[in-house]
């Protein structure tokens, strides 16, 4: 992994942590052709805006050992590096100095190829200001962003920096502890414009990732995992077949994820409530080509059916002074028809149609009809989207389309190739590339008549015989209601599970039932749920000595803020018993009159976690070296010293003791690594259902253990560099 934290890698963390990573291994991905695009349209603004200025210095390298000033006031190109921090910037200008107000003496301009400033372009700008004020030793004020249209946005960096520090801790993390596993594969709206789009997606289908499901939000997978659903199959299994009360009967249904998965799986349609697809007039299918970030629509396509044939139109315009052109032909053709009714698929079209109107449509005649075709168009996507879920992973055309057999000529065909096409056109005029363009469209337009009727022949078909055994359309109505709660002998697949069912109920007789049924049980239940919240005593109390000065200006003039305290529980160990030892600490905040710093006592002898060092210790040593539960430890440290611990407070203590004996642990592989003889194995294990292996490294006085996902021994060829001695293994692959 290189040891360099740059810009590129700071964008990229700010869209997936995976490509930050991954950037950062070195790995090698494939580019798309629309990023390629916004390179170059960046390259050449900045080198028309170059020339504008007349820099006084270009392609210059610059770290806290070089002064900036002796190169001019307006650089070019200028690379900046701070320990292990490099930034590109494009512009770097003199900034304008205010005698009473210190400031950082230059300000960065960055190009971007979009004609709008987004979220990764803020922090990229962010990062440049972040560099250069480790250089300068003062963070610049505000820097400028220059789009591709030249237009320049003026941004304060500082308000960015609280943003910017969030995604550079993590990547200092990884410097500071190096590590071969990327993070987990999360497929989001990024992907499309990724250079490893294909190697994630791959990875992601081969572990069959929640991430899978292209409307799954990060909060709900995340409430999945939470549960123990990783993966999509495991997410189908939870769906339960639910009848609708009839006060909910006029409301829409809710998108589920869990049929989503469960049509995944069974690779079967499945419909929910009572879809209804209205069609009155004379089907009119619409799609439409444009460029977002500049707000134009460039190519309409209309499908219309004449009888047993269809005709197709395809309206073009070169540059934005045609958009009313096409619009008006648009308009043309539909006048002509008897009763159109306009179907298309998406918020797109429906959005096209406001904005043209609102920009051309100024006559009353025009106004009317465009609101009667958006008054009676169909939306086929809000037909589908929370009622038939096709075996797809995401609702879209394309998908939803292919899964019904239709096949665009093109297998590039896609929203963003479209955008590539358009703007590789418009440099070269390249007829192909536009018949490309009106091709994908009006297959686009035949895609969306395919999927029209189908879910027409659906919406009528909504009776129980489609639910049979051999039928791929299930309506989720005819799926059996399971009752968790039902009367009588609950079945189990496995035996084991009846045993572990049994051993449950008897704790609920034991717990509930026999002390219900006694007075003196009751009573007893009654003391230990109380004692368990009491206040424990505190054996020992420690007032903490003021500072003697400020610890940021080192100023004398300090004063008492307010009283703070600290509570730590621990075990006192003696020489033949243990027992519970609670310390309070007694502290003061101080407040600085010179520079108005708010600060507490510095020489802090306790950790943030409440609890200390040997009741971590006695943990550890209960769990590992005695082999027990860590049911059993938690429940002896409750009834023996009567703590309140939980398995959440256990789980924080193990993160925190695995940061103390990190350190213990390279001491012993040293060791191991030093001597003369090491003999290696490994074992297989289960992790939640998957399969990995513990590789064993002992000396035959000092032992290792190393956790790995597969079975290959290449990471032994880097352990084993410097060792000079005899090994011993009966693993061939290692060696």
């Amino acid at each position: 992994m290189q040891k360099i934290i740059s810009s590129e890698i700071v964008v990229a963390y700010s869209n997936c942590p995976r490509k930050a990573f991954l950037l950062m291994s070195g790995e090698q991905g494939v580019d798309v052709e629309y990023v390629k695009i916004l390179k170059q349209k960046r390259f050449l603004q900045k080198s028309k805006y170059a020339k504008d200025i007349k820099p006084t210095g270009s392609d210059i390298q610059i770290d806290k050992s070089n002064n900036l000033k002796k190169y001019g006031d307006t650089l070019v190109n200028v690379n900046l590096k701070s320990e292990y921090f490099e930034a590109s910037c494009d512009i770097l200008k003199q900034a304008c100095k205010v005698p009473s107000v210190k400031r950082a003496d230059y300000e960065p301009t960055i190009f971007i190829g979009s004609h709008n400033v987004g979220k990764e372009h803020k922090l990229e700008l962010a990062f440049v200001g972040y560099v250069l004020g480790k250089i300068e030793g003062q963070i610049p004020e505000k820097g400028t962003i220059v789009c591709a249209d030249g237009k320049s946005h003026g941004l304060k960096i500082k308000p960015l920096l609280k943003s910017l520090q969030k995604i550079v801790s993590p990547l200092q993390d990884w410097l500071s502890f190096p590590t071969n596993q990327p993070p987990q594969v999360i497929l989001n709206k990024h992907c499309s414009v990724c250079e490893y789009q294909m190697q994630c997606r791959k990875i992601a289908i081969e572990k069959d990732e929640l991430t899978l499901l292209s409307n799954l939000t990060e909060k709900e997978r995340k409430r999945q995992n939470n549960k123990g659903i990783f993966t999509v199959t495991q997410l189908s299994y939870t769906f339960r077949a639910r009848r609708k009360p009839k006060r909910l009967a006029s409301k829409p249904e809710k998108y589920s994820h869990a049929l989503r998965a469960l049509a995944i799986r069974e690779h079967k349609i499945y419909i929910t409530g009572k879809p209804k697809l209205n069609i009155k007039g004379k089907l009119v299918f619409l799609d439409v080509e444009g460029n977002p970030e500049l707000d134009f629509y460039y190519l309409i396509g209309l499908r219309i059916k004449n009888e047993d044939s269809y005709v197709q139109h395809s309206f073009w315009a070169n540059e934005k002074s045609d958009e009313k052109d096409i619009w008006d032909s648009f308009l043309d053709i539909l006048a002509k028809i008897d009763n159109p009714q306009l179907i298309y698929y998406g918020h797109y079209e429906k959005v096209f149609l406001k904005k043209m109107k609102e920009r051309y449509s100024k006559t009353a005649d025009s106004s009317l009809l465009v609101d009667k075709l958006s008054a009676e168009s169909v939306n086929l996507l809000s037909v589908i989207y929370s009622q038939i879920y096709f075996p797809t992973y995401s609702n879209g055309l394309k998908d939803i389309a292919q899964y019904l057999g239709f096949q665009w000529s093109d297998d590039a065909a896609s929203g963003l190739n479209a955008l590539t096409w358009r703007a590789q056109w418009e440099s070269s005029k390249n007829p192909d590339l536009k018949q490309k363009l009106i091709t994908y469209n009006a297959e686009d337009c035949e895609a969306l008549e395919k999927g029209v009727n189908i879910v027409a022949q659906l919406c009528q078909e909504q009776t129980e015989e489609c639910n049979s055994p051999d039928s791929n359309i299930i309506h989720t109505n005819s799926l059996k209601r399971e009752n968790l709660y039902h009367l009588g002998r609950n079945k189990f697949s496995l035996p084991e599970l009846e045993i572990i069912n049994q051993s449950a109920y008897w704790d609920y007789q034991r717990d509930k039932i026999y002390i219900r049924s006694s007075q003196q049980l009751k009573l007893t239940s009654k003391r230990a749920s109380r004692s368990r919240g009491k206040v424990l005593p505190v054996n020992k109390i420690i007032e903490c000595e003021p500072p003697t000065c400020c610890p940021k200006c080192k100023s004398m003039d300090i004063h008492k803020h307010h009283r703070l305290s600290k509570t730590v529980y621990d075990l006192k160990f003696g020489r033949v018993s243990i027992k519970r030892w609670v310390v309070k600490f007694y502290f003061n905040q101080y407040k600085c009159f010179k520079c108005g710093a708010i600060f507490s006592h510095q020489n802090k002898t306790w950790t943030k976690s409440k609890y200390g060092s040997n009741l971590l210790a006695y943990m550890i040593y209960q769990n590992l070296e005695l082999r027990l539960s860590q049911h059993n430890v938690i429940k002896s440290l409750n009834r023996l010293f009567g703590f309140n611990v939980n398995e959440s407070m256990y789980n924080g203590q193990k993160t925190i003791a695995t940061q103390i004996y990190k350190e213990t642990y390279e001491g012993i592989l040293n060791k191991i690594l030093c001597g003369n003889l090491i003999h290696i194995d490994e074992t297989s294990v289960s992790i939640q259902g998957k399969s990995a292996y513990v590789w064993v490294i002992t000396s035959l006085e000092e032992v290792v253990y190393l956790y790995k996902e597969t079975r290959e021994g290449d990471f032994l060829h880097e352990l084993l560099r410097e060792f000079k001695g005899v090994l011993v293994s009966d693993f061939y692959t290692c060696l």
